[in-house]
This record gives C-alpha cells, sequence and structure tokens, in this order.
C-alpha cells in the first residue's frame, strides 16, 4: 500500500520537508518526497497497520507550521519523489523537545540544533549548551527573583527578560509563562492561540479585554504578544510559572516575525528568518529590495507573467498603486503630501464654504500647526487627520491610533468620507480631510470616524480597481505595504476587491522588506 501524506505549505523554504524526511527515514518505510509549488507531498510504502501507525505518531511529533494551510491523505499506485537532506538550521522547540523537557531529559532538536540562545552572565554572552543548560537556568532564575533583567540574544536579536506589572509602552512584548494565561489580559480567538503556538512562533497582536482596562485605565487596547521559541526560553518560562510568574516583558532591539490574523488567512511581516536562501540572496542583493519582494510574490502567486496591478501601502515609504504588463510599468495613481498644515488648511479654505468649516473648526478644536516632512502615502494622510482630530500630538503616533481605533470599533459599519480622484491620476487630499472635519464637527466618536475612514478606504480601492480594469485589462492584484497589518484594513480590502477580481497578500514573504523601527 502506498499512502501520499500532501502538505499545502505556502513557504519555500525546507522546513516540512525536513521533518518529513527525518521521521519517514526512521520509519524504515520506503518513501520518497516532492515539492511542487505550494505543495509538499510524502510518499510512503507499506503495510496498511503498520503505515497507520505511523500516521498517529506522525501528528504528534511534525510541529505544527503557521506556513500549513492544508493537508490531506490518500492512497496512490506509484511511490513518487526523491530522498534527500533537506535543510533546517534552527533551534525552534518541536513536540519532541517538549516531550523530552517534561520527562526530564533535555534534548536537541531533530536537526541536532540544541539552543541559539547566548545570556549575558558574568560580563559576557554565553551560549546555552546540553552541559550548561541547569547552571544558566538557575542563574536567570535567581537574577529575576531579584529583580534584575535578563539579556539574551539569538538568531532574531537581542533581548531583556523583564519582571511584567502592567502593559505600558515602556517594554515592547508580552510573554505569557503558558499560553493558557492569555485569558487574564487578553481576547484571543482560536486563529491567533494557534499562531501563537506554531513553529515559527511569530509575534501578534491582541486585544486587551475590557476586564483588564478597567483595572488598569491607562492600559493600552493593543500589545504584541510572543511565545518562547527556543528551548532554554520555554524551560525558563515554565520554571517562572512554577514560582506563580503568568507573564514577562521583553525589550527587543529590532521588530520580529510577526504575524496578522484576517478572517481567512494569516499574512507576515519580518518574515526574513524563514525565506529560503535563494529568495534571502536575491532580495539582498537587490537596490530595490521591495521591489524583488514584489517579483518573488508575484511568481509565488502564478502571476508572474499575467498584468497585475501592485497595491503597495506602507507606514514607511511612498505608496504605490503600479501597472505591471509584459513590457511595461507605470504608476496610476499620484498622492503628493502637503508641506504643512497651514497649506492644508489653506487649500481647504479656498474650496466653495472651506473658509466656513476652518473657522467652526478652529472654534472648537486646537488648529494643528507645523510642516509635514513625510512619505507620500495614505498612512501620511491617516497621521494628519489623526492630528487635526487630536488622537495624539505626536504625528505618526496619531496615525497609528486611528488605526487602533477602527480595529477597536464593533459596529457594522461608519461614516462614508471622501475618497475621490482630483484628476485622472491625482488623489484629491483636500476633500478627504474636508469630510472628516464634517464629521468631526457633528460630534462622531472617534472609533467610528476611524473606521468610516479604512472603510471608505477600501471601498476606494475596490472602486478604482474596477476603473483602472476597464483600462489596462488585469486580473491580478497583489497587496502589500505594512498598512495591512492593520486587519480591519486587510479583511474589508479582501472582502470588496475578491469580485471578479484575484487580490492576493504573498503567502510566505513579509508585506515589505527593510522596515524602519
Amino acid at each position: 500500500m502506498i499512502l501520499v501524506y500532501e502538505f499545502e505549505y505556502a513557504n519555500s523554504n525546507e522546513n516540512l520537508a525536513f521533518f518529513l524526511n527525518f521521521y519517514a527515514k526512521k520509519s524504515g518505510f520506503s518513501y520518497g518526497i516532492e515539492q511542487e509549488g505550494l505543495y509538499t507531498r510524502l510518499y510512503l510504502e507499506g503495510e496498511q497497520e503498520e503505515l497507520l501507525k505511523f500516521s498517529d505518531e506522525i501528528s504528534t511529533l511534525i510541529p505544527h507550521f503557521i506556513f500549513l494551510s492544508n493537508s490531506r491523505v490518500f492512497v496512490s499506485d506509484e511511490l513518487k519523489g526523491e530522498q534527500k537532506e533537506f535543510k533546517n538550521t534552527l533551534s525552534n522547540i518541536t513536540p519532541k523537545m517538549i516531550q523530552n523537557f517534561h520527562e526530564g531529559n533535555i534534548s536537541a532538536c531533530e536537526n541536532e540544533i540544541f539552543s541559539d540562545v547566548k545570556l549575558f552572565k558574568d560580563d559576557i554572552f554565553e551560549a546555552v549548551t546540553k552541559e550548561n543548560f541547569k547552571e544558566i537556568l538557575d542563574f536567570a532564575i535567581l537574577n529575576f527573583k531579584k529583580g534584575e533583567g535578563l539579556k539574551f540574544k539569538d538568531l532574531e536579536g537581542n533581548f531583556e527578560i523583564l519582571n511584567f506589572a502592567e502593559l505600558n509602552g515602556n517594554f515592547d512584548i508580552l510573554m505569557p509563562t503558558k499560553l493558557k494565561n492569555l485569558p487574564k489580559i487578553f481576547i484571543s480567538d482560536q486563529n491567533s492561540q494557534i499562531a501563537l503556538a506554531s513553529y515559527e512562533k511569530p509575534v501578534v497582536e491582541l486585544k486587551t479585554s475590557t476586564l483588564y482596562r478597567q483595572n488598569h485605565p491607562n492600559a493600552p487596547h493593543f500589545f504584541d504578544v510572543k511565545a518562547p521559541r527556543d528551548i532554554f526560553i520555554y524551560a525558563l518560562c515554565e520554571r517562572l510559572f512554577e514560582e506563580g510568574v503568568n507573564f514577562v516583558a521583553l525589550k527587543c532591539d529590532k521588530e520580529l516575525f510577526k504575524a496578522t490574523v484576517l478572517e481567512n488567512e494569516y499574512i507576515f511581516s519580518n518574515a526574513q528568518i524563514y525565506y529560503k536562501n535563494g529568495f534571502s540572496d536575491f532580495i539582498e542583493a537587490s537596490k530595490d529590495k521591495n521591489l524583488a519582494n514584489f517579483y518573488l510574490s508575484a511568481d509565488e502567486l502564478g502571476m508572474k507573467d499575467e498584468n497585475k496591478l501592485k497595491v503597495f501601502l506602507s507606514k514607511f515609504e511612498d505608496d504605490e498603486f503600479k501597472i505591471y504588463t509584459k513590457n511595461n510599468d507605470f504608476e496610476v495613481l499620484n498622492l503628493q503630501i502637503p508641506s504643512s498644515f497651514e497649506e492644508i488648511f489653506e487649500m481647504i479654505s479656498k474650496e466653495e464654504g472651506g473658509d466656513r468649516l476652518v473657522a467652526n473648526f478652529s472654534a472648537n478644536f486646537p488648529l494643528a500647526s507645523g510642516s509635514i516632512n513625510t512619505p507620500n502615502s495614505f498612512f501620511s494622510l491617516f497621521c494628519i487627520v489623526g492630528k487635526i482630530f487630536g488622537f495624539n500630538n505626536d504625528f505618526k503616533k496619531a496615525g497609528v491610533k486611528l488605526l487602533q481605533n477602527a480595529m477597536d470599533f464593533n459596529g457594522p459599519k461608519g461614516p462614508r468620507l471622501d475618497f475621490k480622484m482630483a484628476s485622472k491620476t491625482g488623489f484629491d487630499i483636500v476633500k478627504f480631510v474636508r469630510s472628516g472635519m464634517s464629521f468631526r464637527l457633528a460630534g462622531v466618536d472617534d472609533k467610528i470616524l476611524s473606521f468610516g475612514y479604512l472603510e471608505s478606504f477600501a471601498h476606494f480601492i475596490a472602486d478604482f480597481c474596477d476603473v483602472l480594469r476597464e483600462d489596462f485589462e488585469f486580473k491580478h492584484i497583489l497587496l502589500q505595504g505594512s498598512l495591512f497589518e492593520c486587519k480591519v484594513l486587510s479583511n474589508l480590502t479582501t472582502k470588496h476587491l475578491r469580485v471578479g477580481v484575484s487580490a492576493k497578500f504573498s503567502k510566505g514573504l513579509s508585506l515589505e522588506e527593510m522596515r524602519k523601527v
């Protein structure tokens, strides 16, 4: 009998294939592994009873991968694939390591890598090994109990573990000592918990519960959460949980691999440590790393040789609405951010009724002022209106607050804001700002107004794409850029775009390369 285990694995790295090969080789069965596009297949030949026993065993031993979307098992007439070594150089914890740990045995990963953690001890960063594991763990526990921060570094970056009292801006990530502690602070759905528990251990942004915010009025409504990735940090959390510690705070020196949990899929930021070598090399060698990402994503999604629209919405760079054909590429939307708030209000005042609007607004709210030096992006526009509405005095934080307000809104719909074109390719910034000021004067709630901006933006993207399709006859839209980390915008955009067009995010690459912290 030949069984085929087929996995739809959305990343071109070899991590899944490595584990399939490892356990297939140990089984003693004749086997082969086949990789074809997004699919990885393990072919096994043996007696039915033994194959079923193997199926039960590997279901508990092979990690759950966040890049794995579907799997199935079926019978084949032919043994296909090949036997070769697949690359995996990560120290991420696996079910086997966790099982051994709880049985009192410290073991390496299946790839024979034990840990990549180096803990700061006696004025140096000392590598954690099986030989010094208990000594360094005891040292870490003792110093944590004393209230001292624990500094360590690994392949993801440099970190400091601190005692946690309450959520605030003094640290970057909250790590539960066990995932079952999450409800003490957060609302987390099943897909978020699956992501946190996955082999890759991404950061996931979770919403704080109403009860927690009642007891901690200054707590943020959203915060980044991450589970331990390495066996040493896992063991540290286990020991701390036994001591009654539910969470620890983490400071880190750069942004980490992050999953945004959408209604029907995950999308990723800072996923570079999970790229296969060829992708990493290609992107690193490219002058425009986001363009390199675009070409790789288009190839991954089967739209490489097709006419397509790139919608790149960034919190750090200029936005792009760009048509790609076989022989050409060109921008189809021009966004020019004004140089100051004074210029914006002057532009509004020149329109009919605009001077009265500005006068009424200034009578009720402080008028924002000062120069604007920012990328030409819709996020910059959200920062502008966020500051005009008084969401925050800091320009960028005002935009972030608008996005968070929208994610915090629980209603069915918001007001329709003006997202219009001033010309065939020029966006009308005046109407964008002016319509929001009118709703603000009318007393529309912060959350409703913020959600209205994102909902109206999603409708604008869909309507604009419909117009472009009539002129340029494309069937594919590739969605990219860090602004899509806002799940409200991502869900609304894909909801409205998926009628009559293939609108997709990359399944395995980052939304945006070369992120600025």
